[in-house]
């Protein structure tokens, strides 16, 4: 008798096995889900470093661009530890959409026309920063940062774009402009009309 009581009152091996399975299972879950969370720590203060990095080189460029000093043309890669910096300038043209004029002003235009004249398809709007000029490219830069870093098995990137104006690329712009104005006679900026300007 004493035997049988001894064994009722403690745990047999099958318990003991099923109760070490189940602490297994729960330290898995709980190791898994604590590797995952250190993971997305790591990756979100690469993430928090790769922006500050993108934000730190998108002010350089437009810190550039105010003192005048435009990036060239084209692609340069820099590297600032494990992190890649590519730096793309590229000319931004601006598509002007063709305005429909108000259908009295096209009646006006249509009965300006000479007879068998073909209707131009693309209206001359002069010199202007929007467009190049001569066949040129527009003056107006482009210029997109991307910060690219590794990260387990691929690679993750951070993109910033900003825009600029290239002061040596307008200046041609900018004469035909102000050509455009004394020819008008557009006061200048005292208020006084040009010089041969009919009053």
């Amino acid at each position: 008798m004493r035997v049988a009581e001894r064994t009722g009152s403690g745990f047999t091996l099958l318990e003991v096995l099923a109760a070490v399975a189940l602490l297994g299972i729960a330290y898995t879950v709980l190791g898994g889900a604590g590797i995952q969370g250190l993971q997305r720590e790591g990756e979100a203060a690469r993430r928090f470093e790769a922006t500050l990095l993108a934000d730190r080189v998108a002010a350089g460029v437009e810190s550039a661009f105010d003192q005048g000093a435009a990036p060239p043309l084209g692609e340069d890669e820099q590297s600032d530890g494990d992190f890649s910096i590519s730096i793309r300038v590229t000319p931004f043209d601006v598509q002007i959409p063709e305005l429909e004029l108000p259908r009295a002003l096209q009646r006006a235009e249509d009965a300006a026309r000479r007879p068998g004249e073909s209707r131009r398809e693309g209206r001359e709007l002069g010199p202007s920063l929007l467009v190049g000029t001569g066949g040129q490219a527009s003056p107006l830069r482009r210029v997109e940062i991307t910060v690219a870093w590794s990260e387990g098995w691929g690679e993750r990137t951070v993109t910033r774009t900003t825009f600029g104006l290239d002061p040596e690329a307008a200046a041609e712009t900018i004469s035909a402009l102000g050509a455009a104005a004394e020819a008008a006679g557009t006061p200048d900026a005292t208020g006084a009309a040009p010089a041969g300007a009919e009053q």
